[in-house]
């Protein structure tokens, strides 16, 4: 797989990949941590999904009778993450 990506999506790491060929869909899985702050959780997920989007590109490109899906997991640092974000 990684054969067919061009360099700079290859050197974007998740850390992990699920491929349903069942149900013909591929997830991405990325974890991240930051502090509690609403702000910084909201930023470092739009951080994540810019920063691996050439790599969904890639995927969807290679795997075109897939759905390609990316899921990110934040973890606040503190453990006191306010309930309505």
């Amino acid at each position: 797989m990684q054969e067919t990506m061009p360099p700079d999506t290859k050197s974007k790491l998740q850390d992990g990949l699920i491929f349903d060929s069942h149900q013909r869909k591929m997830y991405i899985i990325k974890v991240a941590s930051t502090r509690d702050d609403v702000d910084l959780l909201r930023n470092k997920f739009v951080g994540k999904v810019i920063k691996y989007g050439p790599l969904l590109k890639s995927l969807r490109e290679c795997f075109r009778l897939y759905q390609v899906v990316q899921h990110t997991f934040l973890i606040g640092k503190q453990g006191s993450v306010d309930s309505q974000f």
